[in-house]
């Protein structure tokens, strides 16, 4: 009988979203049960956030434990793959270490079981269109910040040196704002360093509404660079072009000043410009066509020629370089494979695991949904009996208003969870499932060409074996060395 573990987790003491803890302890059971599947230990994390391995003492030693045992297969079985990783990144390390050992992981929510043939892309995808879904959710709120910034308007949050109205409106606090110009005096005209800044502050301002505060480098170089100061509202991301609007809030300093601050912060701030090595994400699968070890990059002493290079010819000094030019050979992999996984069996294959996928992760939001109009319903209950009190006299006005806040509160909050919730549903309601799998397979190398060099590799890893080169005769004892064969971890016949 095959053995396994389970691993629980969740997010949050009370989750609303169908995935508790004795949920997942009984679907893992039962899934066991139903693969015959020894079930060894379950592993219970509880409640955490799980944002890094580090805090997960549970999940650290199912690793150990796994991994230590080399006598036979473990399959480690969750709920849902959120449960195991947070993202494609952290999935493919953790199972590139599982299956090393001859381990293996079951999703059961997504149907995943990484010993059978495909299941790994399946993965990679899924992993994908989550994260696609929260870059689309991203985007549609940073347009609205984006409309007001454009309008001037303030975007939310605390900026020392003003207070912000409910309404999101700035207004200057003039005990701060004194500290402000303070620092860009310091900075501008005297010429001081954060750190000299810093410890001033920290040496002179620390009473009354200043004691619990502490300056430090970074805290004065974000005021020195922001132009809020000076009657500004900025947008756009951090390394990336960031653009400035009119604001319609009162400036602390002078636009005169501001721009003072960042010519000196230019001038201070330069760095010389790095060059960076380019990708090869062919590395280590092309395999020499005389010695078969892997190829490895290399370049033109100019820089001007690239190229994949025997290993062993420039490790050691054995074999030949048997160059095989770079975007010859990606672009050969790389058609070749789009061409691959156009095949209907793969399509048909995602399109069904997706499918499933989609109707398992919308029935917590259905059950969702209903909780929240039910807790409407009873809290327009209550600010009806609220109000019978009321105008029975059985409460004074005081303890009404309080009351009637404290539901009308409640009421606005459950409102804007029934909305995301109902708008959820509706996006995965409309979601063309083979839509999206056409997309992905129809455009393979702009999708590919998307990712980093990391998920590149990754990528290529669970698809390709390795990739033959040979040798083609030109003439006049002239050669050229060209992709022959790409070797594949599956066959498309296999997948069903």
């Amino acid at each position: 009988m095959k053995k396994a573990v389970g691993y629980l987790r969740v997010s949050t003491d009370i989750q609303l979203d169908g995935y508790s803890i004795p949920k997942q302890d009984r679907e893992v059971r039962r899934h066991c049960e139903y693969a015959n599947f020894e079930l060894l230990k379950i592993y219970n994390e509880g409640s955490g956030s799980g944002s890094s391995i580090k805090e997960r003492p549970e999940f650290r030693q199912l690793l150990h434990d796994v991994l230590s045992n080399e006598k036979e297969s473990i399959y480690i079985v969750v709920w849902k793959l959120d449960r195991f990783a947070r993202n494609l990144k952290e999935a493919m390390c953790l199972l590139d270490e599982i299956h090393k050992k001859g381990h293996y992981l079951v999703s059961i929510s997504e149907g995943i079981n990484t010993e059978t043939e495909g299941s790994i892309l399946l993965l990679q995808v899924l992993f994908a269109m989550a994260e696609n879904e929260r870059r689309n959710i991203l985007f549609h709120c940073k347009n609205g910040m984006k409309e007001r910034a454009e309008k001037g308007l303030f975007n939310g949050g605390r900026v020392f040196g003003y207070s912000s109205t409910p309404a999101k409106k700035l207004q200057i606090n003039e005990h701060e704002a004194k500290i402000v110009r303070f620092i860009f005096d310091r900075y501008v005209v005297d010429g001081w360093g954060y750190k000299k800044i810093a410890s001033y502050l920290n040496n002179h301002y620390t009473s009354g509404e200043d004691n619990s505060r502490s300056w430090s480098i970074f805290s004065i170089k974000s005021i020195v660079t922001n132009p809020i100061y000076a009657g500004f509202i900025r947008w756009g991301e951090k390394g990336k072009e960031r653009k400035i609007y009119k604001g319609q809030h009162h400036a602390i300093i002078s636009e005169e000043q501001w721009f003072k601050a960042q010519s000196s912060y230019s001038e201070r701030s330069y760095q010389p410009v790095k060059i960076h090595k380019g990708s090869y994400f062919l590395s280590g699968f092309l395999k020499c066509p005389e010695c078969n070890s892997s190829m490895v990059q290399h370049k033109s002493s100019g820089g001007k020629y690239l190229y994949y290079q025997c290993s062993q010819n420039k490790n050691k000094g054995l074999c030949k370089a048997n160059l095989i030019n770079k975007n010859d050979a990606e672009q050969k992999v790389l058609t070749e494979l789009s061409s691959k996984l156009k095949a209907t069996e793969i399509r048909t294959f995602l399109s069904s695991k997706l499918s499933s996928q989609l109707k398992l992760d919308i029935q917590p939001k259905h059950e969702q949904f209903k909780f929240f109009k039910k807790r409407l319903k009873e809290l327009q209950t209550n600010k009806k009996q609220l109000f019978d009190l009321f105008y029975k006299q059985i409460i004074d006005e005081d303890a009404f208003s309080d009351q009637l806040s404290h539901l009308q509160s409640s009421e606005r909050d459950i409102n804007d969870k029934l909305k995301r919730v109902e708008s959820s549903i509706e996006l995965e309601n409309n979601l063309n499932v083979g839509l999206i799998v056409n997309n992905i397979l129809d455009n393979f190398e702009q999708f590919f060409q998307s990712l980093d060099d990391i998920k590149k590799k990754e990528l290529l890893k669970e698809i390709i074996q390795d990739i033959q080169v040979t040798t083609v005769p030109l003439g006049k004892k002239r050669v050229k060395r060209v992709v022959n064969q790409i070797n594949y971890h599956f066959e498309i016949n296999s997948i069903s």
